[in-house]
């Protein structure tokens, strides 16, 4: 088969053969360092989003210790800030499982959201109304607190003041 062509020709059809498999091997290469790229890339990512997740997690725990309402605010710049951080890793290339990640961890914390915004508000009625029981102390039924009428329009006052009720 080869006895046929000259030897010029048998070292060019060498020579050519070892080209293709060198050119196939560097796209593979060339592939594989992408994707390592790429998944490097997205652990970095995903360890920002571990880091505000954490922020978060201390000033909810800030705002449990202390009450204090700069506490809520600073947990509620967490929560936009983790959108934003979810929303830039959305918009990038990303394979399947990453995909159903980023999906899980933003539902995730649509539940935290609105978890921490419940415990806030029972934390503010629960100051309500350890403030009314100091305010009437010793009259109660069976909401906590017994009012004469007087009372009542007192009542509704005080928490329309703090904007539970319409003036």
């Amino acid at each position: 088969m080869l006895k046929g062509l000259s030897l010029a020709k048998k070292i060019a059809g060498g020579f050519s053969i070892i080209l293709c498999l060198l050119i196939l091997l560097a796209f593979v290469g060339r592939t594989g360092i992408t994707r390592v790229v790429d998944r490097v890339d997205a652990a970095n990512h995903f360890q920002s989003l571990m880091n505000l997740i954490l922020d978060a997690r201390q000033n909810e725990k800030q705002f449990i210790l202390t009450n204090e309402a700069d506490g809520v605010s600073q947990v509620k710049k967490d929560i936009s800030k983790l959108k934003e951080k979810i929303g830039e890793i959305t918009r990038l290339s990303m394979d399947d499982d990453l995909a159903k990640g980023i999906k899980d961890i933003s539902t995730g914390l649509g539940a935290y959201e609105k978890s921490f915004g419940e415990y806030v508000d029972m934390a503010h009625q629960k100051d309500i109304l350890v403030l009314l029981q100091k305010r009437f102390p010793g009259q109660r039924d069976r909401s906590g607190v017994k009012f004469t009428q007087h009372k009542k329009t007192d009542f509704r006052r005080i928490l329309s003041a703090l904007k539970f009720l319409p003036s």
